[in-house]
């Protein structure tokens, strides 16, 4: 059904607030500006209609002791279809899933590839565990794994100092950055900045010079404070899972 135009009617949620009576969907996105191409064979839905959420942090493939088989990994994009999110954004996995891209009927995934972390400093079986001198190599081998993005592991319990400091050296993070960028991706970190317990003033775990290279999520930051968002009217959205009640659902629902 990719490959057919969508002529959507009725009630269109855009927003919060914003209601549109019309879309289009063609190519897998939507538009709501009449297409230049030919309409004539455009299927024609009538109803209530929501563009496909965001899932802007998930994990596909991955559980509490690492990565799990593809039969279980189908469920977790299943779970997030179920929820309205046919675009979800995966911050780390250690399974390859890309075999979902081939999937008409599953959302569509911006896969950042596996966590990298220092050795023995994240959850077991969850990343990469490497040393400073093979950061670079690294975040090349999951630029190119991924969708755009790399996943760095910014600070964890170091044993030594018996609380939380930042992984990498400024001398190791920025050449890794680099090389990122000359991938045509991005970077983003897991940082939890300090302890809660640690009487110690906070330590950033990224170097001042390289915040800006980075975007840091404190560790913890409540399921509310970063919700699904609505899918913008240039995000892919699967023409296959079109969130919608039929005309005669609509006409029996409250505007």
């Amino acid at each position: 059904m990719n490959d057919d135009v969508l002529h959507l009617t009725g009630c269109i949620l855009a927003g919060p607030d914003d209601e549109v009576g019309e879309a289009w969907v063609v190519d897998g996105r939507i538009t709501y500006a009449r297409p230049e191409t030919n309409l004539d064979d455009a299927v024609e839905l009538d109803g209530w209609f929501l563009p496909g959420l965001v899932d802007a942090h998930c994990h596909v493939g991955l559980e509490s002791h690492g990565g799990v088989p593809p039969e279980r990994a189908e469920e977790h994009a299943l779970a997030d279809r179920a929820a309205g999110a046919l675009l979800l954004r995966d911050c780390g996995s250690p399974v390859d899933t890309h075999w979902i891209d081939e999937r008409d009927d599953l959302p569509r995934i911006v896969r950042a590839g596996r966590h990298i972390a220092r050795t023995k400093r994240y959850i077991r079986n969850y990343a990469h565990e490497i040393e400073p001198e093979d950061l670079v190599a690294y975040v090349r081998q999951e630029a190119r794994r991924g969708d755009g993005w790399v996943k760095l592991v910014g600070d964890w319990i170091d044993r030594d100092a018996g609380d939380l400091t930042p992984c990498w050296p400024a001398e190791a993070l920025k050449p890794a950055i680099d090389a990122a960028h000359a991938e045509g991706a991005r970077v983003t970190a897991h940082c939890s900045t300090t302890s809660r317990r640690s009487p110690l003033p906070a330590r950033p775990s990224f170097p001042p010079t390289l915040r800006t290279c980075a975007t840091c999520t404190p560790a913890g930051t409540p399921r509310s404070a970063r919700p699904a968002t609505p899918a913008s009217a240039s995000t892919p959205a699967p023409t296959r899972a079109v969130n919608c009640r039929t005309a005669s659902s609509r006409a029996r629902s409250p505007r």
